[in-house]
């Protein structure tokens, strides 16, 4: 079973979902996901208010960006930006083209394009780099190996793609995201849904398996990825659960940028 997320790179919601999506797919092992881009951003001035669109507004639309990711975190309760980041620019005012980087990785290496967005969404929030940048772009893909070159020649011909994502977004009515589509199902919720309500979405719409979670899976549930979050693991976990581990020394507690990661003591 395929869930379609309508999604943008720097929608502060979606980088919320992670860990609820990280939560699902251990839950549920036969779902996978896919990211629809939807264009949040045309033009960062478009929040401005009117007496600033005409001024240097660079800074003010990164501190607007800073406090929608702020405002987000107190209910996804996921890490946001620990100063005003440095993305939108006099060159890059649009988040357009992030979402093109994406759907060029979707093209040339799909298994590997929800670790791509995943990694976009810690660089800039948690690593501070600035993602618009083609030489940042060039070390991810080769984290992630997947060929530059492959990546670029796609990019050329991107806006076809992306077009048909965004219309799959008008077809929907989906102006903001995130929004969240069954393949071959008609149904579709709007707006960040926790862990939850995403479960009841799924059992409601379909029947695939659902496994029990307990705190017994937390080095699994750990393990399955290269590293997580401390608030992706509250998301299923106790944290008492998450003590222990780093008690008996299981489990270690890394610095990654300006925040924490866990993962198997021997990874």
């Amino acid at each position: 079973m395929k869930l379609l997320i309508f999604s943008d790179v720097l929608d502060p919601w979606s980088w919320g979902l992670e860990g609820v999506l990280r939560a699902l797919t251990f839950t549920y092992r036969d779902l996978s996901y896919e990211f629809i881009m939807t264009g949040l951003v045309e033009n960062y001035e478009d929040f401005l208010p009117k007496n600033f669109s005409q001024l240097n507004s660079v800074e003010l639309g990164n501190k607007i960006l800073f406090d929608m990711y702020r405002a987000a975190s107190t209910i996804t309760k996921f890490p946001h930006f620990k100063k005003i980041p440095s993305l939108f620019s006099e060159e890059h005012k649009s988040s357009y083209i992030l979402d093109k980087y994406y759907n060029a990785v979707r093209q040339v290496s799909y298994d590997k394009s929800n670790l791509y967005m995943r990694r976009l969404k810690e660089g800039a929030i948690l690593k501070e780099e600035n993602i618009y940048d083609m030489q940042v772009q060039k070390e991810i893909l080769k984290e992630l190996d997947i060929d530059f070159n492959d990546f670029t020649s796609e990019l050329e011909f991107i806006d076809e793609i992306f077009l048909e994502d965004r219309m799959l977004a008008f077809d929907y009515r989906v102006k903001n995201p995130p929004a969240f589509l069954i393949e071959d199902k008609k149904r579709l919720i709007k707006g960040y849904k926790s862990y939850e309500d995403l479960c009841k979405f799924i059992d409601d719409e379909v029947g695939i398996e659902k496994r029990e979670i307990n705190d017994s899976l937390l080095v699994e549930f750990i393990s399955t990825f290269s590293h997580v979050l401390k608030e992706e693991i509250n998301i299923l976990f106790s944290e008492q659960s998450l003590d222990n581990l780093l008690k008996q020394g299981k489990i270690l507690e890394k610095t990654f940028g300006n925040g924490k990661i866990y993962q198997l003591a021997s990874k």
